[in-house]
């Protein structure tokens, strides 16, 4: 049986627009209930949680934005670290009457997620923190060292645009996924369609730039202890961020609850949305987690 194409506007879910800071934010949402913010990775875009959305909107009202320079959004030079990220994030929830919310952060999401937590815990109810880009992760990762010298790192930008889809069909599906058959057809095309809208990957480039201050901010950070529940949800099989360095992120979260999906890649509510659907409501669903 062919499997169904992914929507960049899954059924059950809105496609909205909201100004921030002057730029419009691009965003989708579903259901009603309490908050849920899903945030995507570096490079990603609402679209990543397309199989998620929907599900999820039966028990909250779920929010899943696209960053400026990112997905569909508009693109503009904005200071592209974690903290101006969070802002803009806190900027969201205000910009769309989101008081409060469960944040569910992704990759560089995970990050973001804390770095919001930070500064505005009163907001923050529970922290979610899936395949989390950590300091354990991306001290030594080329790519970093490549992307931030300041002259061939932005060569390397530019050259991204002109890359075949081969390139990027392996770096999603071979790379992301831990068995790439399950990677639903419309996924490599999708995202590729977005990350060749004109400013992306120069928003990329200029997001490694402060690469090494983010991630000894996010290491200081995590001396002290967090006010709100936090669940860190890891793939097995993470080639990207590898599973060692979430036990090392869960040693640095005291209290923290860990959940290992065991045959999934960085990408787990994309490879097994129903389990990870499951899992993520089974948590948000009680008052205490009891998954370990």
């Amino acid at each position: 049986m062919a499997m169904a194409r992914r929507q960049r506007v899954p059924a059950g879910c809105d496609e909205r627009f909201v100004e921030l800071e002057g730029r419009r934010m691009r965003y989708l949402v579903a259901g009603d209930g309490p908050a849920l913010l899903l945030l995507h990775g570096s490079l990603g875009f609402s679209f990543s949680f397309s199989e998620n959305i929907a599900e999820l909107g039966r028990h909250f009202r779920v929010y899943a934005p696209d960053n400026i320079n990112l997905g569909y959004s508009d693109r503009a030079v904005v200071d592209a670290s974690v903290a101006a990220t969070a802002r803009r994030a806190l900027g969201f929830m205000d910009a769309v009457g989101m008081r409060y919310a469960v944040v569910l952060g992704t990759s560089l999401g995970g990050p973001v997620a804390l770095e919001m937590a930070r500064m505005a815990p009163e907001r923050i109810r529970k922290l979610i923190l899936v395949s989390a880009a950590n300091p354990w992760s991306e001290r030594w990762r080329w790519q970093i060292a490549l992307f931030s010298t300041p002259v061939l790192g932005w060569i390397a930008a530019k050259l991204m645009y002109w890359l075949p889809l081969k390139f990027y069909d392996y770096a999603i599906r071979s790379r992301m996924y831990a068995d790439k058959s399950r990677a639903l057809p419309g996924t490599v095309e999708e995202y590729v369609a977005a990350m060749k809208v004109p400013g992306t990957f120069e928003h990329g480039w200029r997001m490694v730039q402060g690469w090494d201050r983010d991630f000894a901010s996010m290491e200081d950070s995590l001396r002290e202890p967090f006010p709100m529940p936090v669940t860190l949800l890891w793939g097995s099989k993470d080639k990207i961020v590898p599973v060692e360095t979430g036990r090392t992120l869960r040693e640095h979260i005291p209290g923290c609850v860990w959940i290992e999906m065991p045959e999934s890649g960085h990408l787990p509510y994309e490879e097994q949305p129903d389990e990870f659907n499951r899992i993520l409501i089974e948590v948000l669903s009680t008052r205490k987690e009891k998954i370990a």
